[in-house]
Formats: C-alpha cells, sequence, structure tokens
C-alpha cells in the first residue's frame, strides 16, 4: 500500500508541475511578480489538495484550524514550489528558451 502512495504522491506533485509550466506564460503576463505567483500556486495547490483530492481518499479526515491551514502553506509555498520556480525560470529564461523557442 506504501508503495501506491508514493506513486500517487509523485504523480500528483508531477501534474502540478507540468501544469505551472503550462501557465507560467499567461500567468506572468498577467501577473508581473513572480514571488505572487509562486504564492498564489502554492495556495491554489493546497485547495485542490485538501478540499478536493484528499476527501476523496480514506484517509481520517483532519481537523483544520487557522493555524495549520497557514504552516501547511508556508511550507508548499516556500519548500515545494521553490524548485519548480526555479526550474520553470532556467526553462524559459534560459538556454532551453533559446534553443527551444
Amino acid at each position: 500500500m506504501a508503495i501506491w502512495g508514493a506513486i500517487f504522491h509523485y504523480m500528483i506533485g508531477i501534474s502540478f508541475t507540468l501544469l505551472f509550466f503550462l501557465v507560467y506564460t499567461t500567468l506572468i503576463k498577467f501577473l508581473k511578480n513572480k514571488v505572487l505567483i509562486g504564492i498564489l500556486y502554492g495556495v491554489f495547490i493546497w485547495v485542490v489538495m485538501n478540499l478536493m483530492v484528499l476527501p476523496l481518499t480514506n484517509a481520517p479526515p483532519l481537523s483544520m484550524n487557522a493555524k495549520q491551514i497557514i504552516i501547511g502553506n508556508l511550507i508548499l509555498i516556500t519548500m515545494n514550489r521553490s524548485a519548480t520556480f526555479i526550474y520553470s525560470r532556467q526553462a524559459f529564461c534560459g538556454e532551453f528558451a533559446k534553443n527551444h523557442a
């Protein structure tokens, strides 16, 4: 069962990363602040996971309070999305973009 959990975890993570790559060029046109894009995307991921995906699983429901929500979002925004932001910036602004334009 743990293997399936790991597989789904990575599938969901890769899906969110691919979605970010697809919407980044559109978002940067409207929101010039890259940090704001990362924060909003982190909040979006938290909402989708906690209000849509997790209720579909057999995991016991978690009691949420404002402190837990803020801490969860800060972890998502600062730790998990920082790698996506760095790699997407390299892809869109670096050698990859020059060679694949």
